[in-house]
């Protein structure tokens, strides 16, 4: 009997460590998998700031605000956003930055 619970006892520390590592390696897998997804969105949008920069004279805090009422907006720009945060932006412009947007976050 003692022999018996020594053997489910070894059974279950076995299939504790066994549990614990297989939940380390899904929190790393998933670790990875929120570094790539942040290193892609910040190459992104560093290709994004780059072209704005390119094209028009605006200052850093401008451009990422511009990014995340893009994000915001499904890659569109409210209107309030257009009359208020943007309004030196032409109508032409706003759909180049939109369009811009798009194309780089879409891939």
């Amino acid at each position: 009997a003692d022999r018996q619970k020594q053997n489910l006892t070894d059974q279950h520390i076995s299939d504790d460590k066994c549990l614990n590592f297989k939940t380390d390696e899904i929190r790393q897998l998933k670790f990875a998998n929120l570094i790539s997804v942040s290193i892609d969105y910040l190459l992104k949008f560093d290709e994004f700031k780059y072209r704005i920069e390119q094209t028009y004279d605006m200052p850093d805090k401008m451009i990422a605000m511009l990014a995340r009422f893009l994000e915001q907006g499904d890659w569109k720009l409210s209107k309030r956003a257009k009359g208020n945060d943007f309004e030196m932006l032409t109508d032409e412009e706003v759909e180049d930055v939109e369009s811009l947007y798009r194309e780089i976050f879409q891939s």
